[in-house]
Protein backbone atom coordinates (compact mmCIF):
# COMPACT_ATOMS: atom_id res chain seq x y z
CA UNK A 1 0.00 0.00 0.00
CA UNK A 2 2.92 2.68 1.27
CA UNK A 3 4.67 1.87 -2.57
CA UNK A 4 1.47 2.66 -4.45
CA UNK A 5 0.45 5.31 -2.45
CA UNK A 6 4.29 6.90 -3.36
CA UNK A 7 3.91 6.43 -6.94
CA UNK A 8 0.53 7.99 -7.13
CA UNK A 9 1.83 10.75 -5.38
CA UNK A 10 4.82 11.35 -7.57
CA UNK A 11 2.77 10.82 -10.58
CA UNK A 12 0.56 13.54 -9.59
CA UNK A 13 3.05 15.73 -8.35
CA UNK A 14 4.83 15.23 -12.04
CA UNK A 15 1.15 16.16 -13.39
CA UNK A 16 0.77 19.16 -11.24
CA UNK A 17 3.75 20.05 -12.54
CA UNK A 18 3.47 19.83 -16.22
CA UNK A 19 -0.01 21.54 -15.72
CA UNK A 20 1.90 24.29 -13.78
CA UNK A 21 4.84 24.92 -16.75
CA UNK A 22 2.37 24.49 -19.44
CA UNK A 23 -0.09 27.24 -17.76
CA UNK A 24 2.72 29.65 -17.41
CA UNK A 25 4.27 28.96 -21.09
CA UNK A 26 0.67 30.31 -21.95
CA UNK A 27 0.69 33.40 -19.78
CA UNK A 28 4.42 34.37 -21.48
CA UNK A 29 2.43 33.30 -24.66
CA UNK A 30 -0.31 36.03 -23.86
CA UNK A 31 1.70 38.37 -22.90
CA UNK A 32 4.34 38.90 -26.04
CA UNK A 33 1.29 38.75 -28.23
CA UNK A 34 0.14 41.61 -26.32
CA UNK A 35 3.19 43.20 -26.44
CA UNK A 36 3.52 42.87 -30.17
CA UNK A 37 -0.38 44.00 -30.09
CA UNK A 38 0.80 47.52 -28.91
CA UNK A 39 3.63 47.96 -30.96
Amino acid sequence: IGLYLHCMYNWLFSMRVTLLSQFWFDINGLTLFFHEQDL
